[in-house]
C-alpha cells in the first residue's frame, strides 16, 4: 500500500500463494504432496520423469517484484491525481 500526501492510497496486491516466497525470498525447505503420495514432475536435467515423495527446494532471493511495481504505481497515481486535480482547479 502506498499512501499519498493528503490521504491518498494505492493498493498494490498478488494474490497467488507463492507472490510472498518469490518477492521476499525462501529458506530451504521440504516440499511434499498434497494429494496422493508422490510428487510427480519433470527433470529437465536428467530428461526424466521423477516420482518423489518428498523435495529439497533450496529456497531463493528475493526477487522484490512488489515493490518495483508499488513505486511504479505510486508515481502513476500521482501523475493522475495532479491531472485531475489541475483540471478541478481550473473549473474554479
Amino acid at each position: 500500500m502506498v499512501r499519498r500526501p493528503g490521504g491518498g492510497y494505492v493498493r498494490l496486491y498478488n494474490a497467488k500463494p507463492y507472490a510472498a516466497a518469490i518477492d521476499q525470498g525462501a529458506r530451504p525447505h521440504d516440499i511434499f504432496p498434497k494429494r496422493g503420495n508422490r510428487l510427480v514432475f519433470f527433470w529437465q536435467k536428467k530428461n526424466k520423469m521423477v516420482f518423489a515423495k518428498r523435495v529439497k527446494h533450496p529456497g531463493n532471493r528475493p526477487y522484490r517484484f512488489m515493490h518495483g511495481a508499488t513505486l511504479a504505481m505510486g508515481r502513476e497515481f500521482g501523475k493522475r491525481m495532479t491531472g485531475s486535480m489541475v483540471r478541478v482547479a481550473k473549473k474554479f
